[in-house]
């Protein structure tokens, strides 16, 4: 193997055998940088880089007979469309899974061809392609055939092996096994697995893309003699009298998760051969499946037709009217693909599950014989919303309270008062003012025109200005007028409750960030990570005289259209004095009783 230059984005292979083989005393070739186990390099094989021809086809000379298909300049053209034509299936997207922003270590089994064209230009790969993706992860591909490409990132490093020989040679500690079109012709999945699981990390992934070889359509624009649809038949009994299990990608799912893989996923989707769909992506995809099929067509024509005992001129001419059939645009024909990956388990703390309710089987039987519970999706009461539900704890809709930042400037006077009588400080939906909630009845904010209840101003929130001035129909917030969050309330407990001078925001903590440590750091989507300082001031209590001054300092900009004067509804409630019926039951002793509960909370904290 040459040696790579680090000061280059490419490394330079000198020629086809300066891929990367073991060749061990038993006579198998291993990796040369496994790990220790592996036997160290001695020679390199001759078969290796030895081609085998037959039917007019190029095939791989090493473990002659392994692969059924051919490995020539056809085929890799077929390679070269396929990648396009899984690209184009998944939006750009090389993987369904997170392996983060900086995976050490990935593999490609069965990585094919580097797709090198006529004049140089590096064409599509997946190993390359992940490697210009991910300059911190080294990456392995692995194949049959040593036709990969002479120029590759620097962390790229390309092995010829066979993935189901008895012994893995590639190391261990991947973020990431990557399978693409290996379903069909792996003889055994579920022991490649278990080879596979203990090379991954905790919390690694393995991933496979197939295209099933199997023609599907749902209406009857497809006949039972389908020409395109009977070759692709006996294609799949060809590749079954070899051992394989041309259709298992079916059952990755099961497969996958008997190996000890979690979070297992298969997605399925269908994809349309020909130009029929009337969408354009659909139409797109169509022709990009018709060209990887043409290419694909003759290959399978060729030993698995073969051994099935079919002579050449039976083979040419099933092949000859698939290819007339493939150009028939009035038959709905599709394939499927399919997307299966699972995650290798980790520590419990690391996986960020939340807590599912209990669920029994006769859960469902209870519901719906004796009407118990309520759906979860039953629509949002719009009379709590307004402050008013007359059903009460009887009302069959949800009763939805907007916490989010509570009364004028992002002050939350009074808690229970709103807990009571709905959600008083929700807004009117964003989204709904420019036509664009979906969640229609579902959505917990308000759905009408109400001045008093617009969302604040984005723009004149970022500038300190709006453009459009007092038309503007969200609300202007003056900066000033916003009160400070409560540092104690932030950690946990604030002991002047509502009657604090300071914002009390609910924030949703990260639970692992408490306990000590969060694996995904500043990227967590958990909670906040909340950081306190040692001198916490102690808390004030709000009073009469600190509301007169918030009324003058909302007077002042009231004429600069910064915000609506407060009605005198926002003052501080006497939490204390309420009736059972939440309303209030002062009779004239609101200013002696708050100045009395304000003098024993502050010789509380003096004394304390």
């Amino acid at each position: 193997m040459s040696r790579c230059d680090d000061t280059s984005s490419f490394s330079l292979i000198s020629s086809a055998a300066d891929i990367e083989t073991i060749f061990s005393d038993s006579g198998q070739e291993t990796d040369v940088r496994s790990d220790s186990s592996c036997a160290e390099s001695t020679s390199i094989s001759p078969s290796v880089y030895r081609d085998d021809f037959a039917h007019g086809r190029r095939y791989h000379g090493y473990c002659k007979g392994r692969y059924p298909l051919p490995n020539d300049n056809r085929e890799q053209r077929r390679e070269e469309l396929n990648h396009s034509l899984m690209l184009e299936i998944t939006d750009g997207q090389l993987f369904h899974v997170d392996i983060g922003r900086r995976p050490q270590k990935i593999i490609d089994i069965g990585t094919g061809t580097g797709l090198i064209s006529g004049d140089g230009v590096k064409k599509g790969t997946w190993a390359i392609d992940v490697a210009d993706l991910y300059p911190s992860a080294s990456v392995i591909g692995t194949d049959l055939s040593a036709i990969q490409p002479r120029w590759v990132p620097v962390n790229v490093r390309m092995f010829v092996d066979d993935c189901e020989g008895t012994q893995w040679l590639h190391g261990s500690g991947y973020d990431l096994v990557f399978f693409r079109g290996m379903a069909a012709v792996l003889r055994d999945v579920r022991g490649l697995l278990e080879r596979v699981y203990p090379r991954i990390k905790k919390g690694g992934w393995v991933e496979f893309h197939d295209i099933i070889p199997q023609i599907f359509c749902d209406d009857d624009t497809m006949g039972d003699d389908d020409a395109l649809r009977l070759f692709h038949e006996a294609a799949v009994q060809g590749l079954r009298c070899f051992g394989y299990k041309p259709l298992q990608a079916l059952n990755l799912k099961e497969m996958v998760r008997e190996a000890g893989f979690s979070d297992v996923r298969c997605i399925t989707k269908k994809i349309p051969i020909s130009s029929w769909p009337r969408d354009g992506k659909l139409k797109t995809l169509g022709l990009l499946t018709e060209m990887v099929m043409l290419e694909s067509l003759d290959g399978l024509a060729a030993k698995p037709l073969a051994e099935l005992g079919l002579s050449p001129h039976q083979r040419r001419t099933l092949l000859e009217q698939a290819e007339k059939s493939l150009e028939d645009v009035t038959a709905h024909r599709y394939v499927k693909c399919c997307f299966c990956y699972g995650r290798k388990g980790t520590a419990a703390i690391l996986e960020h599950k939340a807590l599912q309710p209990y669920h029994f089987r006769f859960t469902p039987f209870v519901r719906k014989t004796y009407q118990v519970g309520l759906p979860a999706d039953r629509p949002i009461c719009k009379g709590f919303q307004t402050g008013s539900c007359p059903n009460g704890t009887r009302c069959s809709e949800r009763h939805v309270i907007s916490v989010g930042g509570g009364g004028i400037g992002g002050d939350l006077r009074s808690t229970t008062s709103m807990m009571q009588s709905g959600g008083l400080n929700s807004l009117v939906c964003k989204h709904w003012l420019r036509g664009l909630c979906k969640k229609g009845e579902h959505c917990e904010f308000l759905h009408e025109y109400n001045l008093r209840k617009m969302p604040e101003c984005n723009f004149f929130m970022r500038n300190g200005y709006c453009s459009n001035g007092e038309e503007c129909l969200y609300l202007h917030v003056d900066p000033l007028t916003r009160l400070p969050p409560c540092p104690h309330y932030d950690m946990g407990f604030c002991p002047l409750g509502p009657l604090c001078s300071k914002k009390h925001v609910r924030r949703k903590l990260c639970p692992f960030y408490l306990a000590g440590f969060c694996p995904d750091g500043p990227e967590c989507k958990q909670g906040a990570h909340a950081k306190w300082s040692k001198n916490l001031e102690k808390p004030v209590v709000k009073t009469d005289d600190r509301t007169r001054d918030d009324h003058q300092l909302h007077r002042r900009h009231h004429g600069s259209g910064l915000l609506p004067l407060p009605s005198s509804s926002s003052s501080l409630p006497n939490m204390s004095s309420r009736g059972d019926d939440g309303a209030d039951d002062r009779s004239g002793r609101d200013g002696p009783r708050d100045r009395e509960d304000g003098g024993d909370i502050e010789s509380w904290l003096h004394c304390n």
